[in-house]
């Protein structure tokens, strides 16, 4: 708030090149919320209720998907104590420390009867893990970092991954284990699938993707305004 009163009272808003853009939290979380990490909602901050965007997304992926949002974490842990939720897998993010009632967290965890983590290091939550996945770092593989006006950088592997497999190889082979039909051969599949459902983004031919408003697949200036 005082960040915001305090770009008002210098007139930085209303402007082009002005306005508040703080920090996010972790490295690209812009990312991950473009591609629909919230539970209510799909790439593109597409609302999962919405008949007509679920049905854009069925087609493609061949099949029916839920209208009702999922739950958040704190909402995971509290079903997980209650006995009501089994299960997680934990990619890329140290949930217990970042929780602001880390014995609530750990409780939530503890009662979990699958804690799957997917990490470079074993952090704080890999503690309730059982079992641990491997990652890699951004010089081990490819894809894309999300900067703050949401304008997609490419990163390409200088390596390969030391663990044997890229994440989404990882992630992939689960889903396989599971029974899903998945067979990306190459992340320029994923980015291919992303272009296509993500109505904010330029065509993949782009080497740094600029935000489009509405269905255009020419950069603008400015995605909002």
């Amino acid at each position: 708030m005082a960040i915001a009163n305090l770009a008002m009272a210098t007139g930085k808003l209303g402007r082009p090149g002005v306005g508040v853009n703080p920090l996010r939290g972790q490295n690209n979380v812009q990312g991950s919320c473009d591609m629909g990490s919230f539970p209510h909602e799909l790439s593109g901050y597409r609302h999962v209720g919405d008949e007509t965007v679920r049905a854009t997304f069925e087609a493609l992926w061949g099949t029916r998907l839920n209208p009702e949002p999922g739950l958040r974490i704190n909402n995971m842990l509290d079903a997980a104590v209650d006995g009501l939720f089994k299960a997680i897998y934990i990619q890329g993010e140290d949930i217990l420390p970042s929780d602001p009632n880390t014995t609530h967290a750990s409780a939530g965890l503890a009662a979990m009867e699958c804690v799957v983590v997917h990490d470079l290091f074993l952090n704080e939550t890999a503690n309730y893990a059982h079992v641990f996945l491997p990652g890699s770092t951004f010089l081990e593989k490819d894809g894309t970092f999300t900067n703050a006006e949401r304008r997609m950088q490419p990163v390409r592997r200088a390596m390969s991954p030391l663990n044997g497999y890229a994440d989404w190889e990882i992630t992939q082979l689960i889903a396989q284990a599971v029974g899903l039909d998945w067979s990306y051969t190459h992340p320029s599949q994923v980015m291919d699938e992303i272009a296509h459902l993500h109505r904010r983004q330029a065509t993949p031919s782009s080497t740094s993707w600029a935000p489009c408003s509405g269905l255009a697949t020419t950069p603008t200036r400015r995605a909002h305004r």
